[in-house]
């Protein structure tokens, strides 16, 4: 990559916000064997920064956690927003969903907030505002630009999750 292009993508970083936070050190399991997943997934180099953050839920109700992780940096976020990756208790990908602005809102386990068997995700895409995403009964979609947008009063008063001011970040 040539010096200009580096230029160009730190100025994007940094006027996303994602400025570098004091490195933290690894105290669990579950930090641990998400690194291992992204660096198996996109190796353990890079020119640039990369960071995430990560929450535990149970999002499909059978008292296991799964992990939203939001990734953070030049590779994974643009201008519409960042990638998440949604790990199963196993730490294995059960969902890639490009776009994403953090935090994301989580629906209550209250019938209109479950889609087959899994709870609902709104996140806000691009300059669409919130999006529902809700499980296909395989994974949520990749691409929320791609689905229609809901009003926001929806949302009122649901959990928040990846809250990227307020969570720590990791480096892998």
């Amino acid at each position: 990559m040539n010096f200009v292009a580096k230029i160009c993508i730190l100025f994007i970083y940094s006027y996303l916000g994602f400025q570098p936070k004091e490195k933290i050190i690894l105290n669990s399991f579950n930090e641990k064997k998400i690194i291992e997943f992204l660096v198996s997934r996109y190796g353990d180099q890079s020119d640039f920064p990369r960071r995430f953050i990560y929450d535990e839920i149970d999002l499909n109700l059978d008292g296991n956690s799964e992990y939203l992780i939001g990734l953070m940096g030049p590779e994974f976020c643009g201008t519409g927003g960042c990638t998440m990756i949604i790990l199963d208790n196993e730490f294995k990908e059960i969902s890639y969903v490009t776009i994403v602005k953090y935090p994301v809102i989580i629906g209550d386990d209250l019938k209109e907030d479950v889609t087959n068997g899994y709870l609902n995700i709104y996140v806000r895409s691009g300059g669409m505002g919130f999006i529902k995403l809700a499980w296909n009964g395989q994974s949520y979609p990749r691409n929320p630009s791609m689905e229609p947008s809901i009003e926001e009063s929806l949302i009122k008063g649901k959990r928040k999750y990846l809250k990227a001011e307020d969570d720590p970040s990791f480096e892998f």
